[in-house]
């Protein structure tokens, strides 16, 4: 369009003016794709989601460059020409008269304002770097605080509650009913509140003798003033004291990854597993925001354990057979089996259920030794009470224990408690219970196993879009231009998430992936222009300030109309939505400060760029320049 403002409408104008920006937005469109590649590699249960962008997006960028050097020069060959000013209708002259207005604002406001940041190159890029200090510390103070995958509120509200193992299920069922009448107490009090209700149903499964399940249906996002989040909250707050309830876990978020929180200690020592877990769970108890703390440790009823004395071994009493005789004597001896209507049928043999109820039966119990006699239990044997195990769970070998714990990330960071307890309180632990191991669990190893398969991506998607850079720039020292202004636009994608009250999450990284592409897109074609017009002769700045002056109009409508079309999603309220609003907001308000970072700071770079270059040349003349047979040479002082 540029080219047909120029030189007229023609075929010819529309293949040159594609022609000037073919291969800068194509190697532009490639590093963007080679920026999206590290998703398809991304593992844990998340990476699912991060494929299905990737893939997508990759997708659609490459048939991009089929639209955009194909489709779209024709459209714009068999546009209409140009009307003259005086034929043109009411939108014609709106239109012509804000394309005057365009470029008068370009070439006398932005040309001198590009001018004056030339002139004051080194200053203005410290002020860059100081707003993007600016930016990363709204993270570190935790302004806008960071989450692995954001709690997105749901319509429903799911609750899992598991009772000790000797609970009846008469007990379970009344503490889950207890559950329920608090809900509905809940939702009493928001319908004060509001004026409406906030639960529509609910309904209470028992899944075994233990453990029940309840869930509820809340009224639809869009129709109520508060989210699932608050409602739960609210809930907990009205729950009376529970007795005999091991676990109970109120989750009201879209995302179930096993808690927001998790830890794993495995030990051969029980006992020492049993209270380091327990302090674990101490420990994160005192940090605000972090609920539903509990463990997989499976108690069981009480069990008697048996021990035999030094006076049984001298009868010759071992404990399998102290064992094998309390066995057969209160669970019974198969004597015989028999045919009862085609069935066979067991006949046991043990004492009478009136003398199987207490342990005083146990207790009065004859014992016979190997020589036939009969002696009292407790002359060769003694008894402990203990707690049995329902399930054992094993790693390697080893006992271990999952110690798992969801967070309110309104108050808390997850990632920051987990790195606290890692680096203060697991060596201390360690350290008191030296047979115990730790390593992360749950939502806790799936966020670190993500990240570093994001990172190591990461690393090769630098080296790829560097190599892409250097092809049409025809440089090794050009692309460190383009790839050193990728940080800066971070800054818009920050101070969005600041505004909006958003958290930063992995979602928020997709919208500054796609942000980066955005920026070497527009940077790659802008340093191609300034390398066209230092070859066509003109200085370095004025080439620079041309070269921002021709793109400042494509640069602005790529950042108007990107940002005005990610607004609507911004702004909607469906739950739906939710899970893209971190990565539109990183895009959109990302874009609007990159489209300042692209037409201000890559011109600055370039010129200081040529300044080192020039820099350098000099010292390295001088350094290596033959010394003069006159000169003074310095000798060595001892």
């Amino acid at each position: 369009y540029s080219e047909i403002e120029r030189h007229g409408h023609s075929l010819d104008n529309v293949v040159r003016g594609a022609k000037k920006v073919a291969m800068p937005a194509t190697f532009g469109v490639l590093t963007t794709i080679a920026a999206f590649m590290p998703m398809l590699m991304v593992s844990g249960p998340q990476g699912i989601i991060w494929k299905s962008i990737g893939m997508v997006v990759v997708l659609c960028l490459a048939f991009s460059l089929v639209e955009s050097k194909l489709i779209l020069p024709a459209h714009l060959a068999h546009m209409k020409p140009p009307k003259p000013r005086a034929k043109l209708g009411f939108f014609g002259k709106l239109k012509a008269g804000l394309n005057d207005k365009v470029q008068y604002f370009i070439h006398n406001n932005y040309r001198a304002f590009l001018e004056r940041c030339i002139k004051q190159r080194y200053n203005t890029v410290a002020i860059f770097t100081g707003v993007l200090i600016l930016s990363i510390a709204l993270v570190v103070s935790g302004k806008v605080r960071w989450v692995f995958f954001p709690d997105i509120p749901s319509d429903f509200i799911q609750v899992n509650l598991e009772m000790d193992e000797g609970s009846s299920e008469e007990n379970t069922l009344k503490v889950i009913q207890e559950v329920e009448e608090a809900l509905y107490s809940m939702n009493d009090e928001f319908e004060q509140q509001l004026g409406y209700p906030v639960v529509k149903h609910s309904f209470i499964n028992m899944s075994s003798r233990t453990s029940a399940f309840l869930f509820a249906e809340l009224t639809k996002g869009e129709e109520r003033a508060v989210d699932g989040e608050t409602i739960a909250s609210t809930w907990r707050k009205h729950l009376p004291e529970l007795l005999a309830v091991k676990k109970l876990n109120i989750n009201a978020s879209t995302n179930d990854s096993g808690g927001d929180i998790s830890f794993r200690l495995t030990s051969s020592n029980l006992e020492q597993l049993s209270l380091a877990s327990e302090e674990l769970k101490q420990k994160l108890r005192s940090y605000e925001g972090v609920y539903d703390i509990a463990d997989n440790f499976s108690s069981g009823s009480q069990e008697i354990k048996l021990k035999v004395r030094p006076e049984a071994e001298a009868l010759g009493l071992t404990l399998s057979d102290l064992a094998r005789q309390v066995r057969y004597g209160f669970y019974g001896y198969e004597a015989q089996r028999i045919l009862r209507n085609k069935e066979e049928v067991k006949v046991m043999v043990r004492y009478p259920l009136e003398q199987r109820r207490t342990v005083g039966h146990l207790e009065n119990m004859l014992i016979r030794t190997p020589s036939g006699a009969a002696v009292p239990f407790s002359t060769v044997a003694q008894l402990e009470l203990g707690d049995s195990f329902s399930s054992i769970t094993r790693v390697d070998g080893r006992r271990a224990i999952t110690i798992t714990a969801n967070a309110n990330t309104n108050k808390v960071e997850p990632s920051k408690v987990v790195s606290e307890i890692q680096a203060d309180f697991l060596p201390m632990l360690a350290d008191k219970y030296p047979n115990i191991s730790t390593s992360l669990d749950g939502g806790s190893a799936d966020e670190q196993s993500a990240l570093v398969s994001l990172l190591q991506g990461f690393f090769f998607a630098l080296f790829t879009i560097y190599a892409l850079m250097a092809i049409p720039l025809k440089s090794y020292s050009l692309p460190l231009i383009i790839k050193s202004v990728m940080p800066f636009g971070m800054i818009g994608a920050l101070f969005g998430h600041f505004i909006l009250g958003l958290n930063m999450s992995i979602l928020s990284l997709c919208g500054i992936v796609a942000l980066a592409g955005v920026v070497v897109n527009d940077s790659l074609i802008l340093v191609d222009f300034v390398n066209r017009a230092r070859a066509e002769g003109h200085s370095i700045v004025r080439a620079a300030v041309d070269s921002g002056c021709c793109r400042f109009r494509a640069i602005i409508l790529t950042s108007l109309t990107t940002f005005v079309g990610l607004v609507p999603i911004l702004l909607e309220k469906s739950l739906q939505a939710q899970i893209v609003i971190p990565m539109a907001a990183s895009l959109a308000f990302g874009i609007l400060f990159s489209t300042v970072v692209t037409l201000v700071l890559v011109p600055l770079l370039y010129i200081i760029l040529d300044d080192i270059r020039r820099t350098s040349r000099r010292f390295f003349n001088w350094w290596w320049r033959p010394k003069a047979d006159n000169e003074a040479v310095s000798e060595p002082v001892n």
